[in-house]
This record gives structure tokens, sequence and C-alpha cells, in this order.
């Protein structure tokens, strides 16, 4: 199993790569459920997981959208903790 999940770490890495989101990179990837993966994406300090269905690993255009809903959390987060920091500035 830890094969598979490494194959599907490196998909994942992949398809951020042709999404041109080489600032992104992947952490931990693990199976939660039955055709279920949790995995961790991480941009500088900030780190957060996602959960993808992996059928959608299969097909690109799945893939693209759930990992850019996955995205969208991270740079939620990251807008977030730059306003933090900002707000600690002043």
């Amino acid at each position: 199993m830890a094969n598979e999940l490494e194959k599907y770490r490196a998909l994942i890495r992949q398809y951020l790569g042709e999404m041109g989101r080489d600032d992104i990179d992947v952490g931990h990837v693990e199976e939660i459920d039955q055709g279920r993966l949790r995995v961790e994406f991480i941009k500088g300090p900030m780190r957060r997981d996602a959960e993808l269905p992996v059928y959608g690993l299969q097909d690109p255009e799945q893939a693209r959208s759930a990992i850019t809903l996955a995205l969208l959390q991270l740079s939620k987060a990251v807008g977030k903790e730059h306003i933090a920091e900002a707000k600690e500035g002043n």
C-alpha cells in the first residue's frame, strides 16, 4: 500500500506542476477509507490537509478540480496568516 500511496503523491505533484503550482508541495498521503485519500499540501510554512477521491485522480480534469478546491482552502489560510502578521506588525 505504501508504494501505491507514493504513486498517488507523485501523480498529485505532476498535476500541480501542470497547473503551474510548483510553489506547492505534497507532504503526507494516506488512505482514510475506501477510495479516499488525505493529502497534505505545503506552501512555505503552511500545511493543510485535503481529502481527495482516488477515482478522481485517474481522470486529469477531475483531479485538477479536486486539487483546485484543496488549493483554494490553502490560499485562504495563507491569506489569513498574512493579514494576522500585518496586524501584529502595526
